[in-house]
C-alpha cells in the first residue's frame, strides 16, 4: 500500500506544479486596461472593447470568445490562438493571435493581429495600445 502512494506522489507534484501555468479557464481584459482612456480614442471605447474581448480556454485545446472560436496551443508559457469561426461563420483561413504568460502566471498578454487595419476601419488615429492586451482570469 505504501508503495502505491510513492508512485502517485510524482504525478501529484506534477499536477500541482503545472496549475499555475495553465491557460485553461476564463480570461478578461484587466480592469486597469478596461477603465483606461487612451488619447485619441472615443470615450467609453475601452469599456466596450473589454466587454467583448473575453475568452474561455478549454482543456481540449479549443477556445470560445464573445465573437470568435477556434483552437489553441500552449507551450512553455507561449500561446497561439487559431480563430476558425467569427460568430457562426467559418473563416476561409484561420486568423492567428499570439500571447504569453507573465512570469508569475497571473496575467496573459495577447497580441491581436492587424491592429493598424482595424484603426483605419474604425477611423481612429492610433490603436497601438491594443497591440499588447493584458488579460486576467475571470473568476
Amino acid at each position: 500500500m505504501r508503495k502505491g502512494w510513492l508512485l502517485a506522489l510524482p504525478c501529484l507534484l506534477y499536477v500541482i506544479g503545472c496549475k499555475g501555468t495553465s491557460v485553461v479557464g476564463r480570461w478578461k481584459v484587466a480592469p486597469e486596461v478596461a477603465s483606461s482612456n487612451p488619447a485619441g480614442v472615443p470615450a467609453g471605447f475601452m469599456t466596450g472593447f473589454a466587454g467583448t474581448f473575453k475568452y474561455n480556454f478549454k482543456a481540449d485545446k479549443s477556445f470560445e470568445g464573445s465573437m470568435t472560436s477556434g483552437t489553441y496551443t500552449f507551450d512553455d508559457g507561449k500561446l497561439t490562438m487559431n480563430t476558425t469561426k467569427m460568430g457562426t461563420t467559418a473563416l476561409p483561413k484561420p486568423q492567428t493571435m499570439s500571447g504569453e504568460f507573465s512570469a508569475d502566471g497571473k496575467t496573459l498578454t495577447l497580441h491581436p493581429p492587424d491592429i493598424d487595419k482595424v484603426a483605419k476601419l474604425l477611423k481612429v488615429s492610433n490603436l497601438d495600445f491594443l497591440k499588447n492586451i493584458k488579460m486576467v482570469r475571470d473568476e
